[in-house]
């Protein structure tokens, strides 16, 4: 199934993954040093009867990947039965594998097919551990916190050691997991967890803290105040006061204070520092304290990160807009790696609306020049557009199309500009041969390959008018739940695709439920729906009577935004899906499949 990655990440989020399939991969006890034997069951699968099938295998020590070998499969004596051999490397404590015929890829959905590796009857140390690894996504591959949680508790049961030496790692686990009964078990393991480390008590803080433990994580916290007065617990409460000052003035006092006590530590910028200064920009900008936001800006020594300030202080003071865009041009490295072009494409977007079309159309192209993503390739065909040549104009815009990076934006600025070219011709035609070719079967097989049937308790959300909707009086009708919230640019971005899908499927129930909200959330989203003309249902997340998260959030397993829930007319969950990546056609093409394989 085909996945939308970019997308706003909260508190040490993972990725919710799918429901795991049959396993037709059968190792006769894979150990190190000597020859494996495995049997493939193909009985049922889409490579079944098919021919020239190969095996991928992936061996993995307990930190990092060994080796990767493609082998033929040959057909044993029961039919759709297949045999490969192998000889893992000796520090090998897992193997993965998965099968294909030179087209199609039977990967268990993504995760590929996990085994540990066997000595003296029972799994190497650190093989269970490795495997929650890779369920993290360590090798490439989906994600899944549950198996992942699941992993580890196994590599502690064959390996009580693991728990102390991968503790940090294991509660991050047992905090994103979707399972309540996990963050249970970290609260018990926090609660009866002793440490005199600073490091661990200010982590076990912070948990408790998230998870709701007001008692403890108080209790913990002055513990804290008193052992390590300089310590990290004191310098992040006092961070949190300088964000939430009352005035400008008392702001810039606290931050004086702050730094005086807990100096910067030399060399590369620390991220929780470089936040604080981003805070006190934000501050400078909006008391039009031009000075000191120009000193603030300064204090970033991250390139990207200074060439983004200068963009918010142009967003916040519209009146000196270009003259914080050039300086922020002017700071721009182009000699790196990665380059953060903002400053470039935002004054380019002035110069357009002042119709100063030489410099916006020099800005656009260099940008255009270093990446072509779907911002540039848009810039840079309104520019030349706004010149009058469309040729030039088109030329972006049809490569934006064929490389799989089309928009709403981009495919209606493609058929203003051919229209007026070619006025009698069929625009749709033309689009329709500009779209990547995609093999129909193998895409109806992923569908079907990710479809779920999760059953699932009835929940009511109200809408932003405070009516309660029970999900349970939707049944007979297929519903999308899309998660969502205001401060998501990746979930915005995805809407005018959601818009074309609704007014496709209008026997479909679409709601939008924004979650994760901070302040005001029915404010936010009312101001939102009053700035964007969106004709959806919104919907309001209530925060969780008990525990961490919000209601929807938590009940529907959802791990972070933008995250859609797909319920059949029985109301079970059919299809998950997160992230978005920009691309319009693909967003609209994978729910118009998933809805077409519910009818």
């Amino acid at each position: 199934m085909k996945k939308y990655f970019v997308y706003a990440i909260l508190l040490l989020s993972t990725q919710q993954a799918l429901a795991q399939h049959h396993t037709p991969i059968t190792p006769g006890q894979p150990a190190a040093g000597r020859d494996t034997t495995f049997s493939v069951d193909l009985s049922g699968s889409a490579l079944a009867g098919h021919s020239g099938l190969y095996t991928i295998v992936s061996a993995e020590a307990k930190q990092m990947h060994l080796s990767t070998d493609t082998l033929l499969l040959t057909a044993g004596k029961k039919k759709n039965i297949y045999l490969f051999s192998l000889r893992l490397p000796d520090d090998a404590v897992v193997l993965t594998a998965s099968i294909y015929d030179g087209k199609s890829t039977d990967d268990n959905n993504g995760h590929g097919y996990i085994f540990p590796v066997m000595s003296v009857g029972k799994a190497k140390p650190y093989a269970w551990y490795r495997m929650s690894q890779l369920m993290l996504g360590a090798g490439g591959g989906k994600k899944d916190i549950t198996a992942a949680v699941r992993y580890m508790q196994q590599e502690i049961d064959n390996n009580p050691a693991a728990e102390a030496e991968f503790r940090q790692q294991y509660f991050n686990m047992l905090v994103n997991s979707p399972e309540p009964e996990h963050k249970a078990l970290l609260i018990k393991k926090l609660l009866a967890y002793t440490t005199s480390n600073e490091q661990e008590l200010t982590m076990n803080q912070q948990y408790l803290e998230y998870l709701q433990q007001k008692t403890a994580a108080d209790s913990l916290g002055q513990l804290l105040e008193q052992r390590f007065p300089n310590g990290m617990y004191v310098q992040r409460r006092q961070m949190n006061a300088i964000r939430k000052a009352g005035s400008w003035q008392e702001q810039q006092q606290l931050f004086h204070d702050f730094i005086a006590r807990f100096p910067e530590p030399a060399g590369q910028q620390n991220y929780e520092y470089g936040a604080l200064y981003k805070s006190m920009i934000q501050g400078a900008a909006t008391a039009g304290d031009s000075s000191a936001l120009q000193q603030y800006i300064t204090r970033i020594h991250n390139n990207a990160d200074k060439v983004s300030a200068y963009v918010s202080a142009a967003t916040s003071r519209p009146q000196q807009a270009m003259y914080w865009l050039l300086q922020g041009i002017a700071a721009t490295d182009t000699t790196k790696g990665y380059i953060n072009w903002e400053a470039y494409t935002n004054a380019a977007k002035l110069y357009l609306q002042q119709k100063k079309l030489p410099d916006a159309i020099a800005l656009s192209t260099i940008v255009y020049a270093h990446t072509k993503n779907k911002e540039s390739i848009l810039l840079m065909a309104q520019t030349q557009a706004a010149a009058g040549d469309s040729a030039a104009a088109l030329q972006p815009l049809e490569t934006a199309v064929t490389s799989g990076q089309s928009s709403t934006y981009i495919r209606q600025l493609l058929q203003d500009i051919y229209i007026r070219q070619h006025p009698a011709a069929d625009f749709n035609a033309y689009y329709k041969t500009l779209q990547p070719i995609t093999a129909s079967s193998e895409h109806s097989r992923e569908i079907q390959a990710a479809a779920l049937n999760e059953k699932i308790a009835d929940i009511c959300i109200k809408d932003i008018n405070g009516k309660k909707l029970d999900i349970a009086s939707l049944k007979g009708k297929v519903v999308v739940l899309d998660f969502w919230a205001t401060w998501c640019k990746p979930c915005i971005q995805s809407f005018p695709a959601m818009q074309q899908v609704m007014q496709q499927h209008p026997e479909v129930v679409f709601l939008f439920v924004a979650t994760f909200e901070t302040g005001d959330a029915l404010q936010k989203v009312k101001s939102f729906t009053k700035e964007k003309s969106f004709p959806f249902r919104y919907y309001i997340d209530e925060k969780a009577d008990n525990g961490p998260g919000f209601k929807a959030f938590n009940h529907y397993k959802v791990s972070s935004v933008p995250y859609k829930v797909i319920l059949d007319k029985a109301g079970n969950i059919r299809f998950r899906t997160n992230g978005f990546d920009g691309n319009d056609d693909a967003l609209i093409n994978e729910l118009n499949s998933m809805i077409q394989f519910l009818k």
